[in-house]
């Protein structure tokens, strides 16, 4: 804040991207309806302010850029719920808790970088999902390393702080994550996936290009695992 009110400030863009990552191979968050239930019980822009100037509540696991415009809205019918997935809607989220019917734990553990930020991004989901979902969040704070490591093999039993920072502007940095075995740590995969991000990759027409990878990008927010 003190910095935003200098006379020469400016914002510049950062294609990065933070987001919390589902191990999709352990209950409860091997179910897709929980993992779209805690996506849409968070408060994105609670969470982005939290991070100063010049970032944005992601709805995507892709930044926008000047090439790229990201989804920002996906209807789905789980079991006969309508809902868009990527909204803020705490509504919907205790629809498809409800509709879950394997016991959900009453505290859910989230594996943290002991960052200032990251610290105080957890104890706004705490507060966000005591709210809207009736669950409390435990928090382990790790050093920078060993929660790095631990978060890209998958070693935490619930969610982790996860993101990236890109070394050139393409959606397919972001994408690229999920196409190894392990899924960036969330021990998610799919041949499909992995099949259509590599032709969006081959493609040497723009537009052709744009629409693989805007489906490449709904596969990827369908199966949620971040």
């Amino acid at each position: 804040p003190a910095l935003r009110r200098m006379r020469d400030f400016q914002r510049h863009a950062f294609y990065a991207s933070s987001f919390i990552a589902f191990n999709t191979a352990t209950p409860p968050f091997n179910d897709v309806r929980v993992r779209y239930a805690f996506n849409m019980a968070t408060d994105k822009q609670r969470i982005a302010a939290l991070y100063g100037a010049g970032n944005t509540p992601a709805r995507s696991v892709i930044p926008r850029s000047a090439s790229y415009q990201p989804v920002e809205a996906l209807q789905t019918d789980v079991d006969g719920i309508k809902c868009d997935i990527l909204a803020f809607d705490p509504g919907a989220a205790r629809q498809q808790l409800r509709a879950v019917r394997e016991r959900i734990p009453s505290t859910i553990r989230i594996l943290s970088p002991n960052s200032p930020e990251a610290q105080l991004a957890s104890q706004v989901l705490r507060s966000e999902w005591r709210m809207h979902l009736g669950i409390d969040l435990e928090i382990t704070i790790l050093d920078f390393p060993e929660w790095i490591a631990r978060m890209i093999q998958g070693d935490y039993p619930h969610i982790a702080w996860s993101g990236s920072s890109a070394s050139y502007v393409d959606p397919t940095w972001f994408l690229d994550l999920f196409t190894s075995g392990n899924g960036y740590g969330t021990q998610w995969s799919d041949r499909e996936y992995s099949a259509l991000v590599a032709q969006a990759k081959d493609s040497s027409n723009p537009e052709q290009r744009t629409g693989t990878l805007t489906e490449c990008e709904k596969q990827l927010l369908l199966a949620m695992p971040v």
